[in-house]
């Protein structure tokens, strides 16, 4: 009887040592993540590395990895077969990464588009015939803000697998309105015209100067090309609209007649069907 209670009071010590040890292990791998993470977070700001994916790396990623190695260490020191379980968490890995395959892969691309940094929050970008100022990045989506007030959500890897174009908050933004004469007009005053009116456009700059010139030719007309420079996207907005209007209000004034469109028509030789003689009996 006393060879059997000493056996348990053996094993309860024993176990009781292995749980000390165990709960040291994970305390002491934590002290490790709080003496850490700062210095880590600082190494990544000095790399210029966005706030949001500092944030996802340290506080998500690395803190995991942390918190994963400290348990498997405890419960291999309490005797506990881990190998086993993460056998068995690796297939069920593999069934799911199939499963969600696409939100991995905006997730990854979402960890490009943090690091590559292609636009900023702020900026104004086009993709996908969206034209809007970005609200919002994460990983699996990033949201623009469209002129009409819309909200768009656009998957990661849509904008990583598309041609994006980015008007820089603080850049300056050129645009290009088209106005349309009939082919006998006098183009030269038409020019002259167009570039005074833009000279009076309130969003439009001085530096660089403003420019027109002819397009090009279409049936029967002329289409004359008219650029300036605004401050930055969102000053581009609703740019082109004063010009259009303020343009043909200049145009009419002078004497210039709306274009009509000519139809330009190809004479093709057809071959009628020989007439066939009808005989009376």
């Amino acid at each position: 009887m006393n060879s059997f209670t000493d056996f348990i009071e053996l094993h309860i010590y024993q176990w009781g040592l292995d749980l000390i040890s165990a709960i040291t292990i994970l305390v002491l791998f934590w002290i490790i993540y709080l003496a850490t993470q700062k210095p880590l977070r600082k190494l990544l700001a000095s790399q210029h590395v966005d706030d949001y994916l500092v944030t996802i790396l340290i506080g998500s990623i690395y803190k995991s990895v942390i918190i994963i190695t400290a348990l498997i260490t405890s419960l291999s020191q309490l005797g506990i077969n881990v190998v086993a379980a993460l056998t068995g968490f690796g297939i069920a890995g593999i069934a799911i990464g199939f499963a969600a395959k696409d939100t991995l892969g905006n997730i990854i691309s979402g960890f490009m588009i943090l690091w590559d940094k292609p636009f900023l929050m702020g900026d104004w970008i086009e993709i996908e015939n969206h034209f809007g100022q970005v609200q919002g990045i994460t990983l699996r989506s990033t949201r623009i803000k469209t002129n009409d007030n819309f909200h768009i959500v656009i998957p990661n890897q849509t904008i990583i697998n598309s041609n994006l174009v980015n008007h820089h908050q603080k850049r300056r933004v050129r645009k290009i309105i088209y106005f349309t004469l009939p082919y006998t007009s006098d183009i030269e005053q038409a020019i002259e015209i167009l570039l005074e009116t833009v000279k009076k456009h309130p969003k439009a700059l001085s530096d660089p100067k403003p420019g027109s010139g002819i397009a090009k030719f279409k049936d029967g007309m002329v289409e004359i090309a008219v650029l300036f420079w605004v401050k930055d996207a969102k000053t581009a907005i609703g740019a082109g609209s004063w010009l259009r209007r303020h343009g043909k209000i200049a145009l009419e004034q002078a004497g210039f007649e709306a274009p009509v469109p000519v139809l330009v028509s190809k004479n093709i030789a057809v071959r009628q069907p020989a007439k066939r003689k009808v005989t009376k009996k």
